[in-house]
C-alpha cells in the first residue's frame, strides 16, 4: 500500500480563525464595498437638496403658482425615500465597524454602540412620526450623536490609514465633528447665559468648523478619482473633467443672475456662513471640485473608490452641521463610507483592489 502524498492548495483566509488577523481580513472584506442601498440614499439626497434647497426658493412668483404643489410632492418623497434608505444604510455600515473593526478598542465599540443606537432611534422617530411628536430635546440629542459618530468614525479612519494623506482625511472628519458639537453646545449656552466670551467662542468654533467641512472637499477628491490606465478609469476621468468647469461655469453664472439672493440660496444649500456675505464666490472651488470628483469616483471601475465617492456626494447633499433629520443622516453615512473606504484601503488586499 503506497502512500499519496496530497498537493492541493490549503484554503485561503485566516489559519487560525477568530484571531485578530482573521477579524482585520473580514473587516477589509465587508467594508470594501458599500452598504446596502447606500447608492439609493445618495440619488435620493441629492434629488432632496436639489428640490427643497435649491429650486423651490429659487422659484419665482408666476412658477411657484403653477410647480410649487408637484415640486413640494416630490421634494418630500426625495426627503423621505433618503431618510429610510440611509438607516438601512447606516445600520449596516456601523455593524462592520462594531463588529469587525479592529480600530476600536471594546470600551470604544460599547461607545460607538451606544451613540449609534441613540442616533438611529432618534431620525426613525423624527422619520416615521408626525413632525408634532418630534420634540426639541429629540433634535438636540440627534445632533449630539450624530457629531461624535463622525469624530469616532474619523478618527477610526485616521488610525486605520494606510498613508499621510489619507490620515488627514480622517482627521479633519473627526475635527469637524468636534468643533460642530462644540459650537453647538457654546449656542445652548449663550441662550442660558449672556456672556459675549461664549458668543465668540461659538463663532470661532462655527469658522473652525465649516473650514474643516471646505477643506474636507478639498482634500478628497484624490481618494475618489480613478487612478487607473484602463478605459474604464480614463473614461471616467474624463467625464469629472468635462463637469467640473460646467461646475464652476453655473456657480458663477447663479451668482451673477441672482446677485444678492445667491448668499442665501448657498446657504440653503450648504449651510455655510464664513465667506457668505463677503465673498460667495470662494465656495465655488471646493463644491465643483467635490462634485466633479464624486461623478468620476462613481464611474469609476474600483470599489472602494466608487464608496469614497459617495460620501463626497452624501456630504454634499447634507452641508455643513445640517440640523433637519435626513441632512444630518446623509452627513453622518457620508463620513461612514469614507472613513471605511479609508481604512479599506490599508487592508493588505486593499492595494489590489485601488
Amino acid at each position: 500500500m503506497s502512500d499519496v502524498v496530497s498537493e492541493a492548495p490549503s484554503a485561503a483566509g485566516s489559519p487560525d480563525p477568530g484571531t485578530r488577523a482573521d477579524a482585520a481580513e473580514a473587516f477589509g472584506v465587508h467594508s470594501a464595498v458599500n452598504p446596502p442601498l447606500a447608492w439609493l440614499t445618495v440619488f435620493a439626497a441629492l434629488a432632496s437638496m436639489a428640490i427643497n434647497q435649491l429650486l423651490l426658493p429659487a422659484l419665482g412668483p408666476d412658477a411657484k403658482r403653477t410647480l410649487l404643489t408637484p415640486l413640494e410632492r416630490w421634494g418630500v418623497f426625495a426627503t423621505n425615500l433618503a431618510a429610510i434608505a440611509g438607516l438601512i444604510a447606516l445600520g449596516f455600515g456601523l455593524l462592520v465597524f462594531v463588529r469587525f473593526s479592529q480600530q476600536f478598542a471594546l470600551r470604544q465599540r460599547l461607545l460607538l454602540s451606544a451613540f449609534s443606537a441613540v442616533f438611529l432611534v432618534s431620525i426613525a422617530l423624527a422619520t416615521l412620526f408626525e413632525r408634532q411628536q418630534t420634540t426639541a430635546e429629540n433634535v438636540l440629542f440627534a445632533i449630539a450623536a450624530a457629531q461624535v459618530l463622525i469624530s469616532l468614525l474619523g478618527t477610526a479612519a485616521a488610525r486605520g490609514a494606510p498613508g499621510v494623506h489619507q490620515r488627514v482625511v480622517g482627521l479633519l472628519c473627526s475635527a469637524m465633528g468636534i468643533s460642530v458639537l462644540l459650537s453647538q453646545l457654546l449656542q445652548i449656552g449663550s441662550q442660558i447665559r449672556l456672556d459675549l466670551w461664549i458668543t465668540q467662542a461659538q463663532r470661532i468654533m462655527q469658522a473652525i468648523g465649516e473650514g474643516c467641512y471646505l477643506v474636507l472637499l478639498l482634500t478628497v477628491t484624490p481618494l475618489v478619482l480613478p487612478s487607473g490606465n484602463d478605459l474604464r478609469s480614463r473614461l471616467a476621468r474624463m467625464a469629472g473633467f468635462f463637469l467640473l468647469p460646467l461646475a464652476l461655469g453655473g456657480l458663477y453664472l447663479a451668482e451673477r443672475t441672482l446677485q444678492h439672493d445667491y448668499a442665501l440660496l448657498l446657504y440653503h444649500a450648504q449651510r455655510v456662513t464664513l465667506l457668505i456675505d463677503s465673498y460667495p464666490r470662494a465656495y465655488s472651488v471646493p463644491l465643483a471640485l467635490a462634485l466633479a470628483a464624486g461623478l468620476a469616483g462613481s464611474l469609476g471601475p474600483n470599489a472602494i473608490r466608487r464608496q469614497a465617492a459617495a460620501g463626497t456626494l452624501l456630504l454634499l447633499a447634507s452641508g455643513y452641521a445640517p440640523f433637519s433629520p435626513g441632512r444630518l443622516l446623509a452627513s453622518v453615512l457620508g463620513v461612514l463610507l469614507i472613513a471605511r473606504s479609508i481604512i479599506a484601503s490599508g487592508q493588505p488586499d486593499g492595494e489590489l483592489r485601488r
